[in-house]
């Protein structure tokens, strides 16, 4: 055959290669055809007839291959299995016959038994029977004949398993005769079953999957298995399998011990999904009938199939074995001896399974106050932090942050069944994450105003889950202990003399409490009964109260009743607030009504237009407390919704001037009334769809004034969009209301500014909210805004500079500015418009009259949509430090002097109401601004100070970034004249990507010549940064220091850290963002810790790279952690190791472990962060914050998120210190007996555990290190306690680091079996540790 002919020949082959190379890929036969040169071959050449295929040539022969390979295998088999056997040759082997066997049938039965009785008498000898014996057809019959005559003739495991089998086989009748005779069986031999852990598993598996199948298939919602107990048919199932559970549980609990599975990361997908699977998208139409089948039973329980190994039977259960049938009665003794003996089996099943899942650690490292609480707080401020509150789509919702929130730092399975509370799963867990979101709400380290309505939805959302599990009943407050804790230690308060981030922290904690009471999860009545019985209130508190006041009688004092409607539970809250505060006597309550009422009287006033002064009410206003705001502003909302009402329009009323609706707002912001605020803006805004058809025939007047109220509505939604985005219902009221006031608009490409501004937030809001999106995509406006426009077409050199200046002096009295835009047809036309408007705009000096220019040229572009690309490169000639730009605009360029400082105000104004009116984009502007400030740099043939064109855009950067984000602070900004202007721009900061921010921080930044001094700090600039001082700065000032200047003030934007902090990963890893050749590593540490510390001078030296400031640099970010800053940590950390070489990047890893062992030093030398003095603490530091108390927890975290060298030259140096460590009982002198001390309470601290624990993750070549280490401690830990009988204090101690030298085993579990010896090794270690009463039963266990 040709593979024998090919495998000899292979056999034969030359030992030194043919330098012909390999042979041809055909074989070759010596009288092959191709060969043979007859005549035909000759005349016309061979013919080959190719094969279908490559392989086709050797199809035959495979066949024939395969057969002689199992027949070859077949032999060597045979002839091995004829070497193996001992051959006796002493007895002659007796041939075996079919003569001596016989079926068993139903005829021969009779014969079967006497032939077993036989058998089991002995009264025949065995010879005999050999001779005769029966064979059953299948193996399941010789078992059950088997059972029938005797046991005792079985191997019991094997009968056992087979028991088992038959029972684990496809699911049968209950008439089957199997399971007839199965339950006696697993009854008769349940003592057996039990002394077996792997049969008890199994069998438990079985017994729990049939239970729940019951259970599953029961009517009855209270005692699913009543039906079946009722039943003579299936009672006798039921009580079986329960009582088989309930043995187990008692007498073998380690087979309900729940075990990982093989390649189990200790973590579940579930984990990494955003939504629950009963939450995530379906092909089933929600109104359907399988929707709500399939989605109940998604919501259910997961059930591991019949043959699982991991898990735990107990999963699978649907009750706890203390809750399944009995066979004995429930008034009897021995039932609640029973009963109570299971709940004890339980819980010891509960804690051993929890120790297996957290792989056997110390209590320490997942005590509740300290490292568990920490990983569990940080993964929740990381939800928080990288959750966009700006945008609802799939991926970010605030159902999506819920799961993330709540499941965050949890265990991927809780061993054991019952309500939530028995399974450590109750409301009481979430204490400690209820307890951060509030933290996070009321921080000043975070910003925004929507934090308290999205930390009120995530617990309602969590109440509503508890009472639908049945945890607890409707209408009790879940959280109410934990938010009074809250109050209690680290909310916020006011001090004598409060600093602005005191009064701001405190102002969010009241806006806080305000939503959690208007959402009915705290009770304001409960809290103050609980103040009275604790004695910290009493009648007329606050009569005699010092200043500053006590904690919990200024909250009684601001804290708003919401909803405080007059009916009798209302009055209730009310009296009571007043009889604490004031007391029983009529004067001091007097006097605070007295000073509400004049209020009241006075807005209403001011709000009718009846002679009110707002000076007057701003007096009133600020004498009275949040809650007196709050009542007085109630009245505010019917006077504004009735003198907008149509019956007022009808009737010839007045117009409301937009001022004073400006002015409420104002006072409701102020008053903290946040939802009042924004119920009072949709219901105008929903109103505004019909006043806009009537006043459509009114006078000019009330046009202008609904343009103003338009915009201004739309500016203030705008404003507090991410407060309304968390309520889906809200969300749809807004959009319903664009919706129908978008249809108003006849032509959406020419209308009026305050129409496109309208137009733009609805198709803005379509775009982020996936919900609106869904319902209103159709109706989307047919208009491309905030899109980058490059292509600028005008270029006239002839210009006449007076054709439109008529048109812009007499502008204000101007009503019909389309008419204007319908004469601007051509490109030339355009640019002598943009022209003119230029000219004018830089030869006036009056502000108002500047604003009126620039909101005229922004009416004139909303009809006339081609003057957008005019104006924005007019903008960009002006800024471009090019004497003669690209395309267009020379003339004007030429014309505007940019070494004038008197023109910058002008030009930022216009440019700011370019932006907010939809003109062109923010981002367009910031593209334009870093090509100028990129200026400078690349112009080597000019002087650095004669570019004006990048001085000027820096003031306009400035001007523009720098506007505050409330209500309040936008009344009194001076940048244009229209505090709805003012709101726009802020919201446009939200559109701003962190790609162009940061792109223009970094131009701003190589713009600045910083000297190479390490003494030398950034200028110093007021977070309050006026015009005048910024005019200062940008006149008097070389243009790097202005530059520097710039940025220092940009980056201390709160919403510039905000956009540049959100995805660290992505400014990090992401390329040419933070990590830049354009910019050195110490500017972009400057620039970070200029984003990350706004209060604080960077200081980042020129040698930051080199190996020697490596260790300083990193022990500085290590002390200085907290919680608030574990992002900026990373980044800083993360950011030095991207600049350094491959060559330093070991030392730096060496350095890095260095710092971060000696932070462990340093917190035992001073017994830790957690002995300070807290008397001498703010009431806001003494908080309660885990890295205010304990910091070094928070190192294993941010070890954990770097790269796995460093985490590897981490463990290094532990394991050094492990090896350091060994036995401190046996040293003599005493500065070696004082080091080794030290280091002994280093690894007795279970922080640095965490550590190790941390880095031990991924890196399998340092666990042998790690073994060895632990094992020779381990020895010397047993000598040394012998010699400390007496001595009990070090013996304490000694017992304290040898249990957290066991947790740090336990994660080495898994590693250790993979290798028999260590596994020998390591049993005659802790056999030791239990033989010399090192660890017993009952102490030490």
């Amino acid at each position: 055959m040709a593979f024998t002919t090919l495998s000899q020949d292979y056999e034969k082959r030359p030992l030194k290669r043919l330098k012909l190379g390999p042979p041809d890929v055909y074989f070759q036969d010596p009288k092959q055809k191709e060969d043979d040169l007859n005549a035909n071959h000759l005349k016309a050449g061979f013919s080959n007839t190719p094969f279908a295929e490559e392989s086709g040539s050797e199809r035959d022969n495979v066949g024939n291959i395969q057969k002689e390979l199992i027949l070859s295998l077949s032999k060597i088999k045979q002839e091995k299995d004829q070497l193996d056997t001992y051959v006796e040759s002493s007895k002659k082997r007796q041939a075996i016959h079919k003569d001596l066997f016989w079926v068993v049938t139903q005829r021969n039965r009779m014969a079967l038994r006497q032939w077993m009785l036989d058998l089991s008498n002995g009264s025949k000898c065995l010879s005999n029977l050999g001779k005769h014996v029966p064979i059953f057809p299948k193996k399941d019959e010789l078992y059950a004949a088997l059972v029938d005559y005797e046991e005792n003739m079985l191997d019991k495991h094997e009968f056992l398993t087979w028991v088992l089998e038959v029972l684990e086989k496809e699911p049968r009748s209950s008439d089957d005769p199997y399971n007839k005779l199965c339950q006696p069986l697993l009854y008769y031999h349940l003592e057996d079953f039990i002394q077996c852990q792997s049969l008890s598993r199994r069998l438990s598996f079985f017994c729990a999957t049939k239970l729940f199948a019951i259970f599953e298939n029961s009517t009855n919602g209270g005692n699913p298995f009543a039906d079946c107990l009722n039943c003579p048919h299936h009672r006798s199932m039921v009580v079986t399998m329960s009582c088989v559970i309930q043995a187990v549980t008692l007498c073998c609990p380690s087979a309900l011990v729940w075990v990982p599975p093989p390649d189990c990361k200790f973590g579940s997908p579930l984990d990494i999904l955003p939504l629950a699977p009963s939450e995530l998208p379906t092909l089933l139409p929600e109104s359907s009938p399988d929707y709500v089948e399939a989605r109940a039973a998604l919501e259910f329980i997961w059930v591991p199939p019949p043959d699982c190994k991991f898990g735990s039977p107990l999963d699978i259960l649907p009750l706890a074995p203390s809750e399944l049938p009995t066979l004995l009665p429930e008034s009897s003794p021995d039932y609640v001896e029973a009963r109570a003996a299971l709940e004890f089996s339980e819980g010891q099943i509960r804690s051993r399974s929890q120790a297996v899942e957290q792989r056997w650690n110390s209590d320490k490292c997942s005590e509740p106050s300290s490292g568990y609480a920490t990983s569990r707080v940080l993964a929740v401020l990381e939800a928080l932090d990288r959750h966009d509150f700006e945008k609802v789509d799939l991926n970010n919702s605030i159902d999506i942050l819920y799961n993330r929130v709540f499941n965050a730092g949890r265990s991927f399975s809780q061993s054991g069944t019952g309500t939530p509370e028995s399974n450590g799963d109750g409301p009481s867990s979430d204490f400690p994450t209820v307890r951060f979101l509030c933290e996070w709400a009321t921080t000043v380290q975070r910003v925004g105003v929507h934090r308290a309505f999205a930390v009120t939805k995530l617990l309602e959302k969590r109440q509503d889950y508890y009472e639908k599990l049945g945890a607890t009943n409707s209408g009790i407050y879940l959280f109410q202990s934990c938010l009074v804790k809250f109050l209690d230690d680290c909310a916020p308060v006011l001090n004598a003399n409060p600093t602005f981030d005191e009064r701001q922290s405190f102002h969010s904690c009241l806006i806080l409490f305000c939503e959690l009471i208007h959402a009915d999860l705290f009770s304001h009545d409960a809290y103050m009964q609980m103040l009275i019985s604790r004695g910290d209130l009493s009648t007329g508190s606050l009569l005699n109260a010092s200043q500053p006041l006590p904690r919990h009688l200024l909250y009684t004092l601001h804290i708003p009743l919401v909803g405080a409607d007059e009916d009798d539970s209302s009055r209730h809250l009310i009296n009571q607030r007043m009889i604490l505060l004031y007391g029983l006597g009529k004067a001091a309550r007097e006097e605070n009504s007295s000073n509400q009422r004049q209020a009241v009287k006075e807005l209403n006033r001011v709000l009718t237009q009846k002679g009110g002064s707002k000076m007057k009410l701003d007096e009133y206003f600020k004498q009275l407390s949040i809650y007196d705001r709050q009542v007085a502003l109630a009245s505010a909302a019917p006077v504004l919704l009735t003198q907008l009402s149509a019956d007022h329009i009808n009737n010839g009323g007045k117009p409301l001037p937009v001022s004073l609706l400006q002015m409420t707002f104002q006072l409701m912001e102020e008053a903290l009334d946040i939802s009042g605020l924004i119920d009072i803006a949709m219901q105008l805004l929903e109103q505004l769809v019909s006043l806009r058809q009537i006043t459509t025939r009114q006078s000019l007047e009330w046009s202008q004034f609904m343009s103003d109220l338009l915009l201004y509505l739309v500016s203030v939604l705008r404003l507090f969009q991410p407060c309304i985005l968390v309520c889906n219902e809200q969300i749809l009221q807004l959009a319903k209301s664009l919706s129908a006031l978008c249809d108003t608009v006849e032509k959406p490409l020419s209308c009026t500014s305050a129409e496109r501004c309208l137009l733009a937030y609805f198709s803005h809001l379509i775009d982020i909210c996936h919900v609106v999106k869904a319902k209103y995509s159709e109706k989307k406006p047919p208009m491309a805004f905030n899109k980058a426009l490059a292509q600028f077409t005008s270029n006239h050199e002839s210009v006449d500079e007076t054709l439109f200046l008529g048109i812009f002096e007499s502008n204000r009295n101007s009503s019909n500015k389309q008419s204007v835009a319908s004469k601007l047809t051509t490109d030339k036309e355009r640019y002598q418009f943009v022209f003119s408007a230029f000219v004018h705009l830089c030869n006036i000096t009056d502000i108002n009259k500047i604003n009126d220019v620039a909101a005229f040229c922004c009416e004139v572009t909303a009809f006339c949509p081609a003057l957008r690309t005019e104006f924005l490169g007019a903008v960009k000639s002006i800024c471009d430090a090019k004497e003669f730009p690209e395309k267009g605009f020379v003339a004007l360029k030429s014309f505007i002097k940019n070494d004038r400082f008197c023109i910058y105000e002008n030009i930022a104004i216009f440019v700011a109401y370019m932006i907010v009116r939809q003109c062109f984009s923010l981002e367009t502007f910031v593209v334009v601004a870093i090509s100028s400030v990129l200026a400078p740099i690349s112009n080597k043939n000019k002087e650095f100070e004669n570019i004006p064109e990048a001085r000027l855009t820096l003031y306009i950067l400035v001007r523009l970034l720098r506007m505050p984000s409330t209500l309040s602070e936008a009344a009194t900004f001076e940048l244009m004249s229209s505090i709805s202007d003012r709101l726009l721009l802020v919201t446009s900061y939200r559109a701003l990507a962190m790609g162009p921010l940061l792109a223009l921080l970094k131009a701003i930044a190589m713009l600045v010549d910083i000297p190479d001094e390490e003494d030398s700090e950034m200028p110093t600039v007021d977070p309050q940064w006026s015009m005048i001082r910024l005019k200062e700065f940008a006149v008097e000032t070389s243009l790097n220091f202005f530059a520097a200047a710039a940025l220092r003030s940009l980056s201390a934007m709160a919403w510039v850290r905000e956009t540049c902090l959100k995805e660290p990963e992505v400014l990090i890893h992401a390329k040419d963002y933070l990590v830049d050749q354009m910019i050195s590593a110490r500017m972009a540490l400057l620039l970070l810790q200029l984003l990350s510390y706004p209060q604080q001078s960077p200081r980042v030296s020129e040698s930051v790279l080199e190996e020697s400031e490596h260790e300083q640099f990193m022990s500085r970010i290590l002390a200085g952690l907290a919680r608030w800053t574990m992002r900026v940590a990373w980044l800083e950390l993360q950011l030095i190791i991207n600049y350094t070489s491959a060559l330093r990047g070991e030392a730096l890893a060496t350095n890095l472990a260095k710092a971060t062992i000696e932070v462990f030093q340093l917190s035992i030398d001073n017994k830790g962060p957690s002995t300070r003095n807290k008397k001498n603490m703010p009431p806001q530091k003494e908080s309660g914050l885990v890295e205010d108390r304990e910091v070094v927890w928070l190192v294993a975290p941010l070890i954990g998120k770097l790269s796995p060298g460093v985490q590897g030259a981490v463990l290094t140096a532990a394991s050094n210190m492990l090896d350091k460590g060994g036995c401190q009982a046996r040293t003599s002198k005493a500065d070696k007996e004082k080091s080794v001390r030290k280091s002994f309470q280093l690894l007795s601290h279970a922080p640095f555990l965490s550590l190790v624990l941390t880095c031990l993750r991924g890196q399998d070549e340092q666990r042998e290190a790690i073994q060895s280490s632990l094992q020779t401690q381990f020895n010397q830990f047993m000598n040394a306690i012998k010699d400390l009988r007496n001595d009990d204090a070090k013996k304490n101690s000694l017992l304290e680091g040898l249990h957290l030298r066991l947790s740090l085993l336990g994660n080495l579990f898994y590693s250790i079996q993979r290798s028999n010896p260590w596994v020998l090794e390591w049993i005659m270690v802790l056999v030791n540790l239990i033989t010399q009463e090192t660890v017993t039963p009952h102490e030490n266990k």
